[in-house]
């Protein structure tokens, strides 16, 4: 399957088998400054996340989550 991807402050085209399964994109081509304290930064958006309830409401102490994000593309 061909398509495009946001890669840095553009779209490029790319190829994925056809088995290929895409979770919905954030289109993301604005320039984010970095994080002076990125695991504060972390430890606040698992806490007050913007759009769904904090993690503490669906999960149970018990249970261990995975949390996998995307850092920005960048090729320079």
């Amino acid at each position: 399957m061909k398509t495009e991807i946001v890669f840095g402050d553009r779209w490029i085209g790319v190829e994925f088998p056809d088995t290929a399964e895409f979770v919905s994109p954030g289109y993301g081509l604005a320039k984010l400054e970095a994080e002076e304290n990125q695991e504060k930064a972390v430890e606040n958006a698992v806490k007050n996340p913007l759009d769904i309830k904090p993690i503490s409401d669906f999960v149970r102490k018990s249970w261990r989550i995975t949390i996998a994000s995307d850092g920005p593309t960048d090729d320079g």
